[in-house]
């Protein structure tokens, strides 16, 4: 069972297919990316030889500079980092808690670090019902003192978003109530909202961690970052090794952060595509539950995870998130005709158990027809 996406590798091994064969719908990278400006910083035969051969700033100032100023926050609260993932581990070495409270289905990275510091762990079920959606006065009523509330906002894998006015409010409760709050907005960029960094000089309680790996479609780079108050950035800074962040990597991130038309453009390109395969997939008979991004879950009459992998496209299986089942898939939306083959694939799967007359070959031919429009 997969525990992340993207396992490519695994699933050629484990179907005979190559590697290349394989759409990979389980990975929620954005299909347009990374922006031209990090096209050309790789094509710099000599700056890519100077990054892998040089040692880097030993802390990366010009790009915690450039941070503050793209996120709209004072630079002393603020941090570069590699990778949010990093970040979720020393958020529990830094702070401590004793319990933590998660909203589940979500990254599992989150259970993983509280596992590894020895912290608590309680759940707290959002219901399939109400689309996964978190609401704010039930989980404030499964809130404890002293808690550490994580908040993956989107989140993943649903893609719900908890408008920022109400995570302000359920901020503000923790506060009162002495409970820390980790906001993970690593799928923020591809909403249009703005999200919590510039709260955190406001509210002493929130820590806000972000991703250059999803929107730029970075993941090898492994850059990040983290907005808090001033007091928890100079403990991470104490604890973060000199040369923390290789050369490229700081290049990367400035070349990023300097293409705001590229963030705009991908987010608008995205939705589009989505509403088009969201439409599809509802007409085959699944059940798409509400998202604010360019991933969603969709749940199927039948397991299809074997089914589409045996056929070379990869999704995100649901088991592999807590209360979600074989029947749930993880579908991240791409480009060209990537989409009406993974609806071509459903529809022929479907069309081979006839007995559950959900869809039929029929729909093959319907499919073709509005791919060559």
């Amino acid at each position: 069972m997969q525990t992340h996406g993207s396992n490519i590798r695994e699933i050629s091994q484990r179907f005979g297919i190559p590697e290349e064969k394989i759409i990979d719908f389980s990975s929620n990278l954005n299909p347009f990316g990374p922006p031209p400006g990090v096209l050309e910083l790789l094509k710099d035969r000599e700056k890519i030889v100077r990054g892998w051969t040089t040692h880097p700033p030993v802390f990366p100032e010009e790009l915690r500079e450039a941070l503050a100023v793209y996120l709209g926050v004072h630079v002393k609260n603020v941090m570069p980092a590699p990778a949010s993932s990093w970040l979720i581990y020393k958020v529990f070495e830094i702070l401590g808690p004793k319990e933590v409270l998660i909203p589940q289905p979500t990254f599992g990275e989150y259970e993983r670090a509280a596992v590894a510091y020895g912290c608590s762990i309680r759940e707290h079920p959002l219901p399939k019902e109400d689309g996964f959606r978190l609401d704010v006065e039930r989980i404030c009523g499964n809130l404890k003192e002293e808690d550490m509330l994580i908040v993956c906002n989107p989140n993943n894998p649903t893609g719900y978003h908890l408008p920022c006015n109400e995570l302000e409010e359920l901020v503000r409760y923790c506060s009162n109530r002495g409970c820390r709050v980790l906001a993970d907005e690593a799928f923020l960029p591809f909403t249009e909202e703005k999200g919590m960094v510039k709260k955190v000089e406001e509210y002493t309680n929130l820590i806000v961690i972000g991703s250059f790996t999803k929107i730029y479609t970075v993941p090898g780079i492994r850059l990040g970052y983290v907005a808090a108050p001033k007091e928890f950035i100079e403990a991470l800074m104490q604890r973060t090794p000199s040369w923390s962040l290789g050369g490229l990597a700081q290049e990367v991130g400035l070349a990023c952060l300097k293409d705001r038309e590229f963030v705009y453009n991908s987010r608008v390109r995205l939705v589009r595509l989505r509403d088009e395969l969201v439409n599809e997939l509802k007409g085959l008979g699944l059940k798409v539950y509400p998202t604010s991004i360019h991933y969603f879950l969709a749940e199927a009459p039948i397991p299809l995870w074997e089914p589409l992998a045996e056929n070379g496209i990869l999704t995100r299986h649901g088991g592999s998130f807590h209360g979600l089942g074989e029947r749930f898939l993880r579908i991240a939306t791409k480009k060209g005709q990537q989409n009406p083959h993974l609806l071509e694939t459903l529809a022929a799967i479907q069309g081979e158990k006839e007995d559950l007359c959900l869809w039929n070959l029929k729909t093959i031919g319907a499919l073709k027809n509005r791919r060559s429009r």
